[in-house]
């Protein structure tokens, strides 16, 4: 028992732990913009609370200033504290928390997707 929690413990710091070079996607709020550098700090939602600054190859958009929520996506340089983005989006409309779509066309489903009405007559395809 006490070695499957250990085993467990292990997984967990290594899944949490960021990897220099591996493709994440991060949620939290940013700190800090620097729009001329087109970069920005971050504080993530999951963490110890430490920030990460954020370098885009692009300019930034609108969604990113001071208190927003915010995902992005790309990968971690260096020893963990610095976040190439590949892609930037906000947190607000109707993606907030469905980002894929497919809670959307699941609950469209069953008459409960974003006010458009449930399933239209009978009948297959």
């Amino acid at each position: 028992m006490v070695i499957l929690l250990v085993a467990g413990l292990v997984a967990g710091v290594i899944l949490i732990t960021p990897v220099p070079g591996r493709a994440e996607m991060l949620i939290g709020t940013v700190v800090h913009v620097d729009r001329a550098h087109h970069s920005f700090t971050l504080k993530p939602e999951s963490g110890d609370g430490e920030t990460v600054t954020v370098q885009a190859d692009t300019a930034l958009p609108g969604c990113v200033t001071p208190g927003e929520t915010i995902r992005i996506w790309g990968t971690f340089t260096g020893n963990g504290t610095r976040f190439e983005a590949r892609d930037v989006r906000g947190m607000r409309g109707r993606f907030r928390n469905d980002p894929t779509g497919v809670r959307s066309r699941l609950e469209r489903g069953l008459g409960r997707g974003f006010g458009r009405g449930g399933p239209r007559g009978g009948g297959g395809r």
